[in-house]
């Protein structure tokens, strides 16, 4: 088993990545290999939640070549329209996780079912849903990490909006505690990790209330942990903004509980 595994995580880019930084993380991640995971938390666009590029985002593009294995969806990334939602996450090479989110011609998803089948998308593979609920990763030595996604809500059932939207937003507390008891019960993965895009508030009072996440990697609020927070045994971390900073999460195997953790922040 690898020493160490690190978790290089960023947040908000808001479209604000710079070539000579995306080149920085490109090299960080490919100097991890298989002893490590880049995510990101959402809102890496600069698309409003009513305009899309038919083209796709090029920032997208940009962290795909860069290694990014996974990102949230943020508000920025959402279109209401089955066309928007897909246009605007086409060029993410990787996969885009919102567990949240369905469509509103579907049921709410059942993931205690889904999980346990190893269905990770709350739609049939072929539905106009660009974004599934979690992904599972086995990093060197057989060290696995789960890493599921939730959205700050944009269109409830109870909106007036939702009559011509694609898609409903479900609670993402509420489906965070199911999806991760789920992953828990079904997959047993050595670290749970909950890629928020909810703001730090709602990142706290999910920790305060959830106790089989380990890890909220979070966004939307453009705080700053420049060491993490601890919040009744879960480590809560965001990265600010704009491109300004990287975190640096260090997960050290032969520990336990929050002792497995270090998180240092670092300029980008």
């Amino acid at each position: 088993m690898t020493s160490v595994y690190t978790i290089l995580h960023t947040n908000d880019f808001h479209n604000r990545l710079l070539p000579e930084q995306i080149a920085r993380i490109k090299a960080e991640r490919s100097a991890l290999g298989s002893a490590g995971l880049l995510l990101d938390a959402g809102d890496a666009i600069a698309a409003g939640n009513i305009t899309f590029r038919p083209g796709g985002e090029p920032i997208l593009t940009a962290m795909s070549d860069a290694g990014y294995d996974a990102m949230t969806v943020g508000n920025r990334e959402f279109h209401f329209s089955r066309t928007g939602f897909m246009c605007k996450l086409n060029c993410a090479n990787f996969p885009a996780l919102s567990a949240n989110v369905h469509l509103k011609s579907d049921e709410i998803p059942d993931w205690d079912a889904l999980v346990e089948n190893g269905i990770t998308r709350a739609a049939a593979p072929d539905a106009d849903l660009p974004v599934q609920g979690y992904q599972l990763f086995e990093l060197a030595g057989g060290y696995r990490i789960a890493v599921f996604g939730v959205t700050v809500p944009m269109i409830t059932a109870r909106m007036r909006v939702a009559r011509v939207s694609a898609y409903i937003f479900e609670d993402p507390s509420k489906t965070a505690i199911a999806l991760s008891a789920a992953i828990r019960k079904h997959i047993k993965p050595d670290v749970i990790i909950c890629l928020s895009h909810i703001g730090e508030r709602q990142d706290r009072a999910l920790a305060e209330k959830c106790d089989t996440i380990d890890v909220v990697i979070g966004g939307h609020s453009h705080h700053l942990f420049e060491e993490g927070m601890e919040v009744n045994g879960t480590l809560v971390l965001q990265a600010a903004s704009h491109a300004k900073y990287i975190g640096n999460l260090i997960i050290d195997p032969t520990k336990s509980g929050l002792a497995r953790f270090k998180e240092q922040v670092k300029p980008l």
